[in-house]
């Protein structure tokens, strides 16, 4: 007599920016724990077993196109987590429009989109939404504004969501890690001597400690566990530094006076004197 066979449905996660660095050591925690991996992401996730779908998040309707396509083939998806991030490093007035908007982009409004098709799917498997935001929305990051300001946008959008989303059975979180030991190190932008003209000294010495910083910093491996951690839990709570350090650090600063953290931001960042102090 044949026995009855008991299907168990594999768990999705969608991870968008699953090809390299924090999305890349998600991808592989997700599978360590069991999931099936849906990546999204401009370049394949080399992974085994993982489901790609090629995509750029700053085209709005190239990126309609992809999740009207996974979605079709998976419609039961448990967690997302958004990983895709651009920075750069350029004095207000020397930057180019076109490459803070398309930051914007691709920290902000990319989460956004994906976040608003993936409702439904995350309504029905009483799942969670996770984007990586960072330390540096707490921070401030000479010359890169545009970064911290995308992820401090993160960090109160995913607060607003709480009272709108929870009650329906879908968690939103953000999740800031600090200096982590990745490739976004040498993908930043940074502008050259030539294009940041009487700032290039500043550039050029914040650059070199936020690459030190990030260097120095965790691994990804671990920043995914605490991610994974997170998604699978069942906690009030939305926001979260990424390890004990990044914790005690995100504590102190919510307690400096503005002037305080100011000339912290100098200290670490500037070694130098900047364009005005010439």
């Amino acid at each position: 007599m044949r026995k009855n066979a008991i299907i168990i449905s594999m768990q999705s996660v969608l991870i968008v920016g699953a090809s390299s660095g924090i999305g890349y050591a998600c991808a592989k925690k997700f599978i360590v724990e069991g999931y099936e991996v849906l990546a999204l992401s401009r370049t394949e996730c080399v992974l085994a077993g993982v489901k790609n779908y090629l995509c750029d998040v700053s085209n709005e309707s190239e990126l309609d196109l992809t999740l009207n396509a996974l979605l079709a083939e998976n419609p039961r998806i448990r967690h997302f987590v958004y990983s895709a991030g651009f920075s750069m490093a350029a004095p207000l007035e020397k930057a180019d429009p076109k490459d803070y908007r398309y930051l914007y982009e691709v920290n902000f409004f990319g989460f956004v989109h994906c976040l608003r098709r993936l409702i439904p799917a995350l309504r029905h498997s009483s799942g969670s939404a996770c984007v990586v935001s960072s330390v540096g929305a707490l921070f401030p990051i000479p010359f890169d504004p545009y970064y911290v300001s995308s992820k401090a946008a993160l960090n109160a959008f995913c607060a607003a969501l709480q009272t709108e989303l929870r009650p329906k059975g879908v968690r939103v979180l953000s999740v800031m890690p600090g200096g982590t030991r990745t490739d976004f190190t040498f993908k930043r932008k940074i502008y050259s001597n030539e294009k940041t003209g009487d700032y290039s000294v500043a550039v050029k010495t914040a650059s070199e400690k936020l690459k030190e910083i990030e260097q120095q910093g965790a691994s990804a491996n671990k920043v995914a566990e605490e991610i994974y951690n997170k998604c699978a839990a069942s906690s009030a709570f939305y926001l979260f530094a990424a390890g004990l350090k990044n914790k005690l650090a995100c504590a102190l600063i919510r307690f400096l006076p503005q002037p305080l953290l100011t000339m912290l931001t100098r200290a670490v960042f500037l070694s130098s004197p900047g364009p005005t102090e010439r």
